[in-house]
């Protein structure tokens, strides 16, 4: 019987570990999904501290909000939810939204093997990869802030 249990565990463990924000889902479901799994696993005896639910759902959101949320560091699965929430909310109230969210074609190759979930190794050079991504984000972030402005005063 306590072989049936472990086995269980391990394969709910699994789906937890590897359980990716889908192209399109919302911040909320995937957070729904995430906590459900929590729970189950959970449930089979297993408890994580707060810091590893946080870096479970902070793993799977998708690469730009991965990227956001990663650098802030939050502790608690509710904080991480809190700040995807809110950078959903920013990059749905963007203009160019729509056009970046169907596109995932030109995010670095360990960015699209962490979406799809695939075992092979990052780049040794994401580090600066990732600070350039970070870099072009928050400059295309302040024309877009400037363009709107601009916009609203004519």
């Amino acid at each position: 019987m306590d072989y049936v249990k472990d086995t269980t565990s391990s394969k709910w463990f699994a789906q937890l570990t590897q359980q990716k924000q889908l192209l399109g889902e919302t911040v909320d479901i995937y957070h729904t999904s995430i906590e459900k799994m929590i729970k189950r696993v959970e449930l089979g005896g297993h408890q994580y501290p707060n810091t590893a639910k946080a870096q479970m759902f902070i793993n799977g959101l998708c690469p730009e909000l991965y990227m956001a949320v990663s650098l802030l560091t939050p502790n608690t699965l509710e904080d991480a939810y809190a700040r995807a929430k809110a950078f959903e909310n920013t990059y749905r109230n963007n203009p160019t939204h729509m056009a970046f969210m169907a596109q995932p074609i030109g995010y670095p190759t360990y960015l699209s093997q962490r979406m799809v979930g695939s075992s092979v190794a990052p780049q040794t050079n994401h580090n600066k990869t990732e600070e350039a991504l970070i870099k072009l984000t928050e400059t295309i972030n302040k024309m877009m802030t400037q363009y709107q402005d601009q916009k609203r005063s004519q």
